[in-house]
């Protein structure tokens, strides 16, 4: 009986039932069976061939990711010479800079020493003596809070908005209002991924518009438009829902 290897099984059946009638026709039946390995080791190299090529090209666009991630943190960085500085400008430590423009913007559930300790990222503590520089220049005052008697609510006055037209980090909000629409949008749209993405990473939160709040409860239409805050409770007038709130959970 003639064995050749799995592939050849025709030669075998062939060979073992007497089906070779002629030496020429085994010669015949092994040139193909020789080819047909061939033409499958030919392909199997060449399946290799494009999954290594397939592979290294992954790898290069790891590399291009990384290093076009690393350039654009570099840039961010770089930017943040507008509100991170050492001393003072203006007679405002860039902490206090971001305190001032941080209740500038807040919505009513916002403007308290407590939100104000988590938009900054420290202790409440912290966050007071911050506040009482902003109350002793007169940009800020304390007031009772409407939603609780027993808080106070840190309001900017009409000389702290003033103050504001010289923030060091307007050379940057310009350089933004100068981009086309689109851009804009991309690039803020992009930045709250992000944002959403550390949020996740480093279990936190982070400040946003009321309007993109999971909380935010819109009914209604035209004049009998109506927006609600779920967490608190409590109607919101719309043009409040453009402020920030530190409260503000995204929607999944």
């Amino acid at each position: 009986m003639i064995r050749l290897s799995e592939s050849g099984n025709r030669a075998e059946v062939a060979a073992a039932s007497g089906g070779f009638h002629r030496r020429s026709d085994f010669a015949v039946l092994l040139t193909e069976l020789n080819q047909s390995r061939r033409e499958s080791s030919f392909h199997r190299t060449r399946r290799l061939s494009i999954l290594d090529r397939e592979a290294k090209a992954a790898v290069s666009v790891g590399d291009s990711s990384m290093r076009m991630a690393n350039e654009i943190v570099q840039l961010l960085v770089q930017s943040a010479g507008s509100w991170l500085f050492e001393g003072s400008r203006s007679g405002l430590s860039d902490r206090e800079w971001m305190a001032l423009r941080f209740l500038a913007l807040a919505n009513r559930f916002s403007k308290t020493p407590t939100a104000l300790a988590a938009f900054l990222g420290t202790t409440r503590s912290v966050a007071s003596q911050i506040a009482a520089v902003l109350l002793e220049k007169g940009l800020v005052v304390r007031k009772p809070s409407a939603e609780d008697k027993r808080s106070i609510t840190l309001c900017i006055t009409r000389e702290g908005e003033k103050f504001l037209e010289r923030d060091p980090i307007n050379a940057l909000r310009d350089q933004l209002v100068a981009l086309e629409d689109s851009d804009r949008s991309r690039l803020r749209d992009t930045l709250r991924r992000v944002l959403v993405g550390l949020d996740v990473a480093e279990r936190r939160h982070h400040t946003d518009v009321c309007n993109q709040c999971m909380f935010l409860v819109e009914t209604g239409a035209g004049k009998d438009r109506h927006f609600k805050c779920r967490l608190f409770r409590k109607s919101i007038a719309e043009k409040e829902t453009t402020l920030l709130c530190t409260y503000f959970e995204a929607r999944s």
